[in-house]
């Protein structure tokens, strides 16, 4: 088990240590926009200031959300069916369940490692705030974490049992323009009601519609992330053992 992971850090290792890269830049530019709400140019501008700070909630979650959803990406595992390798292992005494219980376990690692930093990004944010890190930040960090683990888990079925990452891609796609055409219709109908008031802010919106759900959303998104691993081991390994051996 531990060579396998090892062996899935050397594929993976440049992808994720970029993408670390990339979300380390946004969480920064975050932090120092906050600064400057305290001390800066934006400390002038009350209005928005006031705007920014009454919707916190945007430096507080979304670099994490944008970090773990970037490591969740398994195209690798579509690179190893692609290659022969998946194959390889079958003639090996590794078993089907070996297999797919050490790619769910990397992948944890690896959102694992990105709660850490998302834990560290926030303990930084508050600093800036001089305010303490509470109980609910880390319960509203967990519950993204969970999320992105059960969708990532769900990424693991259809890394086995598509063999095309352009399969993998178009059915994310297809589901993710789907559910924005859904959410779209009903939030732009709102938007577009509340938007005739003069004092309708944008951010406000989304922070009234959208914080009561992530604040009670820590075990409805404990129990998908269950489930999803759960579903996501049992189906994976059927679809392995149900491939041709070569």
């Amino acid at each position: 088990m531990k060579t396998l992971i090892y062996k899935d850090w050397l594929q993976t290792r440049k992808l994720y240590l970029t993408l670390l890269l990339f979300s380390a830049l946004i969480a920064v530019l975050f932090l120092l926009v906050r600064i400057s709400m305290n001390c800066g140019n934006l400390a002038d501008n009350e209005e928005v200031r006031l705007s920014l700070e009454r919707n916190i909630y945007i430096f507080r979650y979304i670099p994490p959300f944008v970090l773990m959803l970037a490591l969740s990406e398994n195209s690798y595992i579509i690179k190893e069916s692609e290659c022969g390798f998946l194959r390889f292992m079958r003639t090996t005494s590794v078993r089907e369940e070996t297999i797919v219980l050490e790619k769910m376990l990397y992948k944890l690692i690896i959102l694992s490692a990105a709660f850490v930093i998302s834990v560290i990004y926030n303990a930084f944010l508050c600093i800036a705030d001089g305010k303490p890190l509470t109980l609910h930040i880390l319960m509203n960090i967990a519950s993204i974490f969970f999320l992105i683990s059960g969708l990532s888990f769900s990424d693991v079925v259809m890394s086995f049992g598509f063999r095309k990452n352009q399969t993998v891609l178009m059915i994310k796609t297809s589901v993710t323009v789907v559910l924005y055409l859904v959410w779209g219709i009903f939030t732009f109908k709102r938007i577009d009601e509340l938007s005739g008031n003069p004092d309708f802010d944008i951010l406000d919106f989304f922070r009234s519609e959208y914080s009561p759900i992530l604040n009670n959303a820590f075990l409805f998104m404990l129990l998908f992330a269950v489930l999803s691993a759960a579903a996501g081991y049992y189906l994976s390994v059927r679809i392995l053992r149900r491939r041709e051996m070569p």
